[in-house]
């Protein structure tokens, strides 16, 4: 009987992110998840949501100048949790944010959201392809990536921290099953 005793963490970290605590990360999530029935090919997929999360965070923190030293002056560090709840995967990551970036990235999430899986194939195609990359050093693959392996929408919301920044959480849901092409 599912309930209850389906309604579990599979891995929750809090702290600074950077190589060696998203290889750390990465090798918790490979020891633990044969304890929580999560199928293969959804483990695959909560690998790469799970990766290109931590990165996202990292590469914004280091675009930003925001290191170990500054973080605690800025707020508190980022977190990720991965939940296993009635049968669906839930990863929520969340960091720093600028205020003067949470328009344009809220937008931009708003416009992968309203695309349906077979538009974000062609766009992740297209920006793949196209060759132009963001300040933080990508094209915006990771969270059309993300958006496109999941096929969920992305939940988010900003909390205001000071006048500056505020963080941004990312809440992206797998179903736990065997079907590769969702």
């Amino acid at each position: 009987m599912k309930g209850a005793a389906d309604n579990k963490t599979v891995l929750s970290y809090k702290g600074f992110v950077d190589f060696e605590a998203i290889g750390d990360l990465i090798g918790l999530l490979k020891n633990k998840i044969a304890d929580f029935d999560i199928s293969l090919v959804t483990y695959k997929k909560v690998l790469v949501i799970l990766i290109e999360s931590l990165e996202n965070i990292y590469k914004y923190y280091v675009s930003n100048g925001i290191d170990k030293v500054s973080l605690p002056q800025v707020s508190l560090p980022a977190f990720s949790i991965i939940r296993k709840q009635n049968g669906v995967i839930i990863i929520s990551s969340s960091n720093i944010i600028k205020n003067e970036d949470m328009k344009p990235f809220a937008d931009r999430l708003d416009r992968l959201n309203r695309l349906e899986f077979n538009d974000l194939r062609k766009l992740y195609r297209k920006t793949i392809t196209n060759g132009h990359f963001s300040n933080q050093g990508g094209a915006g693959l990771g969270l059309i990536e993300m958006a496109k392996i999941s096929n969920e929408k992305i939940n988010y919301k900003f909390e205001n921290l000071d006048k500056y920044f505020s963080r941004l959480t990312l809440i992206i849901s797998i179903t736990n099953g065997n079907n590769p092409d969702k």
